[in-house]
């Protein structure tokens, strides 16, 4: 059992390593533009969407070369996402919230799959609730975990998913307000755009901390 444990954990460990190395690479290599300019030859950051990177066409109209590495990326980043929270689970004592836990992780990972199988251009619709599905998901389950789980015991995670849940309720916060502001648009998209990536990364580099934090309390077998 302690075996299969340590699998789950190098599986989910190697995906979040998969996403953020393979992602990063994407941006170097796009070329497809941006809404406010579709002939930007580089991905930028405060411009482009990281979902940019698995549209089936450009903003040109180009074909997407790409597109399947991306999506594919999302399609295992859901399975680790699920697989992330129900390991997790297992650090809260209360049996009724370990089993929610890992039910949001259904939904967070199914939310995932979703993102990547309904690219923003040819389903714009069933994408956002697919993003919100899973992001949503992930942190009512992040939130669940600081109130329930030993802080003594585990300080450093208390305060990472502390800290991931405040950056994601500050861009909610954030992109309301400069919405509620009327804004114009090409600063708006800039918001949105940005302060996601202060969201995802951190969710993906703090999630990989944690499970090497757990993976090395499981004790070694004889």
């Amino acid at each position: 059992m302690l075996i299969v444990r340590k699998n789950l954990f190098d599986i989910t460990i190697f995906i979040l390593l998969l996403y953020i190395t393979s992602s990063l690479i994407l941006t170097f290599i796009y070329d497809g533009g941006s809404p406010i300019d579709p002939e930007q030859t580089s991905f930028c950051w405060y411009n482009n969407h990281l979902s940019d990177l698995g549209r089936a066409h450009y903003f040109n109209g180009e074909l997407n070369p790409f597109s399947f590495f991306y999506n594919s990326s999302l399609n295992f980043l859901g399975i680790c996402v699920f697989i992330f929270l129900y390991l997790i689970s297992a650090i809260v004592k209360n049996k009724t919230v370990q089993n929610i836990i890992i039910f949001l992780g259904i939904l967070s990972g199914i939310g995932m799959l979703f993102i990547g199988w309904f690219p923003y251009d040819l389903f714009p619709t069933q994408h956002k609730i697919a993003s919100s599905l899973s992001f949503y998901s992930f942190y009512l389950a992040g939130l669940l975990l600081i109130i329930f789980i030993d802080k003594k015991q585990y300080t450093i995670i208390f305060y990472l998913m502390l800290t991931l849940i405040i950056l994601f309720i500050s861009r909610i916060f954030l992109v309301y307000w400069a919405k509620q502001a009327g804004i114009n648009s090409e600063t708006f998209l800039i918001i949105k755009a940005l302060s996601l990536k202060f969201v995802i990364y951190p969710q993906m580099i703090f999630s990989l901390i944690i499970m090497i934090c757990l993976r090395k309390q499981i004790p070694v077998q004889i």
